[in-house]
């Protein structure tokens, strides 16, 4: 595979490819929070930082994760299931906080792929 100045590498039309080049385990909040987040009983919410292009989160008990920080299960809430221990990738590139709701107290760890 081709690539630009050993940097990226390029598709089947000569585009360079965007791949993440760092991880991150904290996120972008003011006072950043570290993975992991331990004894989580309530809403965590992740900020992504300015440069990450998703998010992976695992917890160590199931719950929601979601775009809206209510996470209730009312029909007009968009959440999604996350089984314990089972990691699941997030895209977050462009902003959108992450919102994590688990079942019963939990440790919660997340990176984020960082363009850099």
């Amino acid at each position: 595979m081709a690539d630009v100045g050993n940097t990226l590498p390029l598709d089947p039309n000569g585009n360079p490819i965007q791949v993440a080049r760092s991880i991150q385990t904290q996120d972008g909040t003011g006072t950043p929070q570290d993975s992991p987040k331990t004894s989580v009983t309530t809403v965590l919410t992740l900020v992504p930082p300015a440069n990450a292009v998703v998010c992976w989160i695992q917890s160590s008990v199931a719950g929601r994760v979601g775009d809206n920080a209510t996470l209730d299960g009312t029909a007009d809430e968009g959440y999604f299931p996350l089984a314990a221990d089972t990691p699941k990738a997030i895209p977050c590139a462009g902003g959108g906080n992450v919102y994590f709701l688990p079942d019963s107290s939990a440790s919660v760890y997340f990176y984020f792929e960082m363009m850099e």
